[in-house]
């Protein structure tokens, strides 16, 4: 057990040497106040090492300092329209939004030097300066197809994977709603084939489950792309069934 964990620091010191980066930031967007104070909202993100890069959103003025800093999470989505009212952040693993909170800001200290973050998000100890509240249905809804537009080959990549697990089982209730529940004997080689098809899905559902473990995605988003990855396969096999009865 003792030469277990040592083993387990020797990868974590020689893992966290490799796969260590500065803070980044992504998404920003600029704003100012009623008074004409020029601000901006930013995602900062740290160093997960070898899980997800935690995030928060910060809002720092022309000189890089923070006035507001956003609880910690593994992802957000910035929306501005470039005034204080209307810019915040929304968190699709938690269904929040984070609205901008100007009466609980304060200059913290400087962040950022040319543009460039120094502090990583995980070293802030504490949020403040946001309103946190929970999304409604038809905000969570549109804030989750903004974020597909927005980054389409996450998105793309995403149908794909529900695609394939869509192909291996809804072909198959599509044949059992078909057949109207009359039971049709099976040959070995298609009880096999049943049972392939089956255990691959399920592998792939439970790689689903390990990749959220690993990174906490959208539910919300997931639903979207699993909804969509049945819609084709329905429509492929309704197209199949239009052109064999032609």
């Amino acid at each position: 057990m003792t030469l277990f964990r040592v083993i387990s620091l020797v990868f974590a010191f020689w893992a966290q040497g490799v796969w260590a980066h500065s803070p980044y930031y992504t998404q920003t967007a600029p704003f100012q106040t009623e008074s004409g104070r020029q601000f901006s909202i930013k995602l900062l993100y740290g160093d997960g090492v070898l899980g997800p890069d935690p995030v928060r959103a910060i809002v720092v003025d022309t000189e890089g300092q923070v006035h507001a800093v956003s609880p910690v999470a593994t992802q957000f989505i910035i929306f501005c329209d470039g005034t204080v009212s209307g810019c915040g952040v929304y968190n699709g693993v938690s269904g929040e939004i984070h609205e901008l909170a100007p009466e609980a800001w304060f200059a913290a200290m400087v962040v950022e030097d040319a543009g460039q973050p120094f502090n990583y998000p995980e070293d802030m100890d504490a949020s403040y300066g946001f309103l946190t509240r929970d999304a409604i249905w038809g905000e969570i809804l549109y804030y989750e197809l903004y974020s597909i537009i927005s980054y389409p080959l996450p998105g793309l990549i995403a149908i794909a994977w529900w695609s394939a697990i869509a192909a291996l089982l809804v072909p198959m209730i599509w044949t059992l709603v078909g057949t109207k529940r009359r039971i049709r004997p099976l040959s070995v080689l298609a009880v096999l084939a049943v049972g392939a098809r089956i255990i691959t899905a399920l592998a792939l559902l439970f790689l689903t489950f390990v990749f959220y473990a690993f990174g906490p995605f959208s539910i919300y988003a997931a639903f979207i792309y699993a909804t969509a990855a049945v819609a084709l396969n329905l429509g492929w096999l309704l197209i199949r069934k239009r052109e064999t009865q032609d």
